[in-house]
């Protein structure tokens, strides 16, 4: 199935259901076993094929409906979007970690009038190889990087409350949102994902497919390459909350959110899962709508 690059968006969507909360108790960890940060020093990502990100944008389309800003990222000015409420802050902050290997304003247009959300400063950062970005593609290595330095450069503006800083992610903005949950010292209070939660072995599938094939640049049966990217094998080093949102018509990621939900009860990480209806794409409405119910009361 074409995940990523796929385009059409299906129309509204109802309510959720929990399938999943999170873990309580002590956190427990295997003796011996390298922490997520230590483990990402130490096995930087082996790319067999740089490239820039292979999805269309349109920067202009987005310019018309929010105010476009430079942030600087690992590699140099990196471009992204705000939208800030009217009135004087701090807001609280949602950073928006998009799908589809590039920014467009499509990605935006099912939530209608709900997006932005009129109470919450929004920023809409992109990253290396993608909108005209200097960089590679690197699918979800060197992207954390400049993800943890947007989340950085958002929380230093005067409109934004640090203390009230969110995360959201789509697809495979999801699987960067869930990362942020693994990272130190990021002025985070938690993250969320829809239809973000992969495993390694989503890779090796995508490898050996026409559509996705050309995304995987490392090798995909290197355990290391998929232990970087993917929340599997990282689980007890979540260092603040994650609530994954998954579509009951999504069944690719209904099986990898069981496999975190175990790992989080196993270790006592804060881990949650919710079904929410819709597709891969269709989801992303009722997610974003029943994470930003939740923060709002977060933020409050």
């Amino acid at each position: 199935m074409h995940l990523f690059l796929r385009r059409h968006w299906l129309g509204l969507v109802g309510a959720s259901s929990i399938v999943g909360c999170r873990a309580a108790g002590a956190r427990t960890r295997e003796p011996g076993r390298e922490s997520y940060p230590a483990f990402r020093a130490a096995h930087p990502s082996a790319l067999l094929e740089p490239a820039p990100g292979p999805a269309r944008f349109d920067n202009a389309a987005l310019d018309a409906r929010l105010s476009a800003v430079q942030w600087s990222g690992p590699l140099g000015p990196m471009r992204g979007w705000l939208a800030l409420p009217e009135g004087d802050g701090p807001f609280p902050g949602l950073v928006w970690l998009h799908g589809a290997f590039a920014a467009s304003w499509e990605q935006f247009e099912p939530l209608g009038a709900a997006f932005p959300p009129p109470d919450f400063a929004v920023f809409i950062p992109t990253w290396r190889g993608e909108n005209g970005n200097p960089g590679e593609r690197e699918l979800l290595a060197g992207e954390l990087d400049d993800a943890v330095a947007a989340v950085r450069w958002f929380s230093q503006r005067a409109e934004v409350d640090a203390s009230r800083m969110f995360a959201l992610g789509h697809s495979a903005g999801g699987a960067l949102s869930a990362l942020l949950a693994l990272i130190p010292d990021l002025p985070l209070r938690e993250t969320a994902s829809v239809g973000g939660i992969y495993v390694p072995q989503t890779f090796a599938r995508w490898a050996k497919t026409e559509h996705n094939g050309p995304l995987v640049r490392f090798d995909a049966n290197d355990p290391n390459e998929g232990r970087l990217r993917t929340l599997q094998g990282n689980v007890p080093d979540l260092l603040r909350p994650h609530i994954a949102y998954v579509g009951h018509d999504d069944p690719w990621f209904h099986p990898n959110v069981e496999q975190m939900k175990d790992a989080a009860s196993a270790s006592g990480a804060p881990f949650e899962a919710a079904f929410v209806e819709g597709d891969h794409m269709s989801s992303l409405v009722s997610g974003y709508t029943k994470y930003l119910a939740r923060i709002r009361g977060a933020a409050s």
